[in-house]
């Protein structure tokens, strides 16, 4: 909201939208209105339809302290979207190679994470070719190929 809210100016026909429904959803709503962004930001409790989601956004953004797998981040770039995230866990370095499928950028920098979500809105061929490594990077997270190594796990544990 924070890196949003000093791209606003710029780019005013952009929206922010926000999915789920947490124990911070209460300072996150006081934080839109502070920033005077209770136009700009749609907060969803939850999706009936991520894809439909997905497919309408320009960029995918996962500024994230802390993270397990996100699975967030990879059902985004099944659909084709650019993402930025943060260096949240380990698990985001093996999904991301910065620059290349994706943008990694340090958590909690804000000034970080605006600039590159400006320099993505900015640049269409960039982001374009974000989009289409984020979409091959993945292609090893697909569930044939987790379920055949979880398969693999289980078999070498009952023998």
């Amino acid at each position: 909201i924070k890196a949003f809210s000093l791209l606003n100016h710029k780019y005013e026909d952009y929206h922010l939208l926000i999915i789920g429904d947490g124990k911070e959803k209460k300072h996150i709503q006081k934080l839109i209105q502070r920033k005077g962004l209770e136009d700009k930001v749609i907060l969803k409790n939850k999706s009936d339809d991520l894809r439909k989601d997905y497919l309408s956004s320009t960029l995918f953004v996962l500024p994230s302290n802390y993270e397990g797998m996100p699975n967030a981040l990879l059902e985004a770039m099944s659909c084709h979207l650019p993402v930025i995230t943060t260096d949240s866990t380990e698990a985001i370095h093996s999904i991301i190679e910065d620059n290349a499928n994706g943008i990694i950028v340090s958590k909690k920098n804000i000034r970080q994470l605006h600039s590159k979500m400006e320099y993505l809105l900015d640049y269409n061929e960039i982001r374009d070719s974000l989009s289409i490594k984020a979409f091959k990077g993945i292609k090893k997270y697909h569930k044939s190929i987790i379920i055949q190594e979880w398969d693999n796990i289980i078999k070498r544990l009952i023998h």
